[in-house]
């Protein structure tokens, strides 16, 4: 870590660059950062090429996911967009003391002590996205991951976390300067800010398909013991009862268990985090699935590997005109797809007659109307869409939608403190049934029912909630499960 003497120090340092200004306070006196990005260039253009794989779609994830700071938004059921970027020019993250950090090429600095270090991290989220030309949240722009242990910084009210992992980081942002779309009909596109003296590209392009080609598919082998649940039987079945009597008591209405199941790796030998990701977008395919490195160089940790199945989107923002529409889409209930057409029916018949998941679902629905509002201009919260069955593959679930029109100057981080984490996997009153699980729940949930958000320069977002999520670190996997 980056003591602050050291950072003063390295600041005295002349680095060829316009430096930009970040303010921010540190035990009571309000420091000015500069950060070693450069204003956007007049010569800067976003040029797209269509892009044809070489090889295999595979056998190409397979080279590109082992990049450096790779990140995969994968709507690997091909019900929507996908994008694949890797190589970030700049990252920024929080750690689990609230410590915010930077990085750029080699250079690194964290900051202890900060007053609120989601601030600081809007203000250089402000900065890079000035650097990128607009192109929808697939272009180039931020791909943010933020941990559902993230709420207690965006909200003082909610419980702080408990410890997971090394380091493990509530907050981590890379800023691409390209990134290869996938159409729903499977067609690939290159966008890329090409800028004086940068990476024309069609360099680029040939540089990713030489990447591609010399990839080597392995198939995934059983290098992880069986997955163990860390609470027992008997202890999960206390935390249930005991959330009941907080539902008779009036604490909460709904609220989601969550526990973790972890797989320790098989004494010599690996695990390819990559193999493991394409056998698992192929059994279970998946609307916002993705894969991301989170890298903790700015925080002084390793890597960790995000790999998740979710078919859940949490925010997405489009402009219209002069005009943001905001839109969130959670899920409730859950029936098995039967192969028995009649059976598989019936299921459907009967996620779509229960009472008790139409009440689970509006309960949340009022809790997003809430959320929304928040942000939203007086008058424009709405619900289109409430109880639509929709299937995933192996599962049918049922969905609501929930819009808005979002207020003027609203930032990034003003959407996470009205709006995180969804509250499809915490419960209602959000507050009070997180501060009720955080009780009851021996460890930090970290990745699982977080989020990964894709943002552009001129606001547009889309995002997912981290469930059917697997988070691998040195020497073990860890699986989240929800009840």
């Amino acid at each position: 870590m980056t003591s602050w003497v050291e950072y003063a120090a390295h600041c005295s340092e002349c680095f060829i660059a316009t430096w930009c200004s970040v303010m921010v306070q540190r035990h009571g006196a309000v420091f000015h950062l500069p950060l070693n990005i450069p204003m956007p260039e007049a010569k800067s253009k976003l040029v797209s090429l269509d892009f044809n794989l070489p090889c295999s779609e595979e056998q190409a994830l397979a080279g590109w996911l082992s990049q450096g700071g790779a990140c995969f938004l994968d709507s690997s059921d091909g019900s929507g967009e996908s994008s694949l970027r890797f190589w970030p020019r700049w990252t920024c993250g929080i750690d689990g003391n609230g410590a915010l950090g930077f990085t750029q090429a080699s250079q690194r600095l964290a900051i202890q002590g900060l007053a609120d270090p989601v601030a600081g991290f809007q203000k250089w989220l402000d900065h890079v996205l000035a650097t990128v030309p607009a192109g929808g949240p697939h272009g180039p722009g931020v791909v943010i991951f933020a941990s559902y242990d993230l709420a207690h910084l965006l909200d003082p009210a909610m419980p702080k976390p408990r410890a997971l992992g090394p380091r493990f980081p509530l907050l981590y942002a890379g800023c691409y300067s390209w990134s290869l779309r996938r159409s729903s009909a499977g067609k690939w596109r290159l966008e890329c800010v090409e800028e004086e003296d940068s990476l024309s590209a069609a360099d680029l392009a040939r540089q990713l398909r030489d990447l591609a080609l010399g990839a080597k598919r392995r198939p995934v082998v059983p290098v992880l013991e069986k997955p163990a649940a860390l609470w027992s039987r008997g202890q999960y079945g206390s935390a249930f009862r005991e959330f009941k009597e907080a539902i008779a008591r009036g604490d909460a209405y709904v609220g989601n268990l969550t526990q973790r199941f972890v797989s320790p790796m098989k004494q010599g030998q690996t695990l390819n985090v990559v193999d493991l990701y394409l056998d698992l977008r192929r059994s279970s395919p998946a609307s916002h699935a993705c894969f991301l490195e989170v890298g903790n160089g700015e925080l002084g940790g390793g890597l960790q590997h995000i790999l998740s199945s979710s078919p859940e989107r949490f925010l997405r923002v489009r402009l219209d005109g002069d005009r943001r529409r905001i839109e969130t889409c959670p899920i409730k209930g859950t029936r098995a797809v039967d192969a028995d057409a009649g059976a598989d029916r019936a299921a459907q018949e009967s996620l779509l007659a229960s009472e008790k998941e139409r009440a689970e679902l509006t309960m949340i629905v009022d809790l997003e109307r809430n959320d929304l509002g928040r942000v939203a201009k007086t008058g424009t919260v709405s619900v289109p869409s409430l109880g639509r069955l929709v299937s995933h593959g192996y599962v049918h679930h049922l969905h609501a939608e929930v819009c808005a029109e979002l207020r003027d100057n609203v930032t990034f981080t003003d959407l996470l403190r009205a709006c995180f984490p969804g509250g499809s996997v915490t419960g209602c009153p959000k507050v009070s049934a997180m501060k009720i699980l955080a009780s009851l729940e021996p460890h930090a949930r970290g990745p699982y029912t977080g989020s990964v958000l894709a943002l552009d320069s001129a606001g547009n977002l889309d995002s997912n909630i981290l469930i059917r999520t697997i988070l691998c670190e040195p020497g073990c996997v860890d699986r989240k499960s929800v009840v």
